[in-house]
């Protein structure tokens, strides 16, 4: 005996979204939205800093951290003091960009006064091909 045949629904019965649309469903039984992800590293670190004498927390970058211990280091003053110093003097958004905006600009004052205009234009081109490559291990100078 033949089972019977399901009645497809015509055009003007079915749902307005195209079933076609959707992705596939597992098979395992579990919905796509409860499946576990991978977890990726985050880029970004939270520290807990002193500002004014008031703690508070900065996330940023860890290359941004460790350009801040340099630049620090360089003035002779500490991270906080300078942090400090950058806060007061920022005018507009939050903590963390204006960070990134001091480094920024710290590195790049640096190069412009440093170099002639044909060395300016070798070194942005050598910045621009190392920043589409992962970051190397920093081998000594020879």
């Amino acid at each position: 005996m033949k089972a019977p045949q399901r009645k497809r629904p015509c055009r003007s019965q079915a749902s307005s979204v195209d079933p076609v649309s959707f992705p596939a469903m597992p098979t395992t039984g579990i919905k796509p939205e409860f499946k576990t992800k991978p977890k990726m590293k985050s880029l970004i670190v939270k520290r807990s800093v002193v500002l004014g004498g008031h703690k508070t927390s900065v996330s940023l970058e860890d290359a941004f951290w460790k350009s801040l211990k340099e630049i620090a280091a360089s003035g002779k003053m500490t991270v906080s003091e300078l942090l400090t110093a950058i806060d007061s003097r920022r005018h507009h958004g939050n903590l963390s960009s204006a960070i990134r905006l001091f480094v920024l600009n710290f590195y790049r004052e640096q190069l412009l006064h440093r170099l002639d205009l044909v060395d300016k234009r070798r070194a942005i081109q050598g910045l621009i091909s190392s920043s589409a490559r992962k970051p190397a291990k920093t081998q000594p100078s020879g």
